[in-house]
């Protein structure tokens, strides 16, 4: 009898074992799974900021362009105006 108990005993250990390295395996995936999705969804990420980025650049050089442009209208009509008077 007591033979019979230490072999389950024996037994339930071993499987407890398997068991757990299985589910260390599957674990070590998912964890792996996750850092290739987080590392691609980070590239996407750094992609669209990298367009947002560009189209601010154009706006505000578009913005600048046209600040440029109206401060030397404004100073043509200033010299013209001092001149005629």
């Amino acid at each position: 009898m007591n033979e019979v108990l230490l072999w389950l005993i024996l037994l339930s250990t071993v499987l407890t074992v398997v068991l757990v390295f299985i589910v260390l395996v599957r674990s070590l995936r998912a964890l792996q799974d996750a850092g290739r999705e987080m590392r691609n969804e980070l590239r996407m990420e750094r992609a669209e900021a990298k367009d947002l980025r560009e189209e601010i650049s154009a706006g505000l050089k578009s913005a600048n362009d046209t600040l440029s442009k109206t401060l030397e209208s404004m100073g043509k009509l200033q010299k013209k105006t001092s001149l005629s008077s």
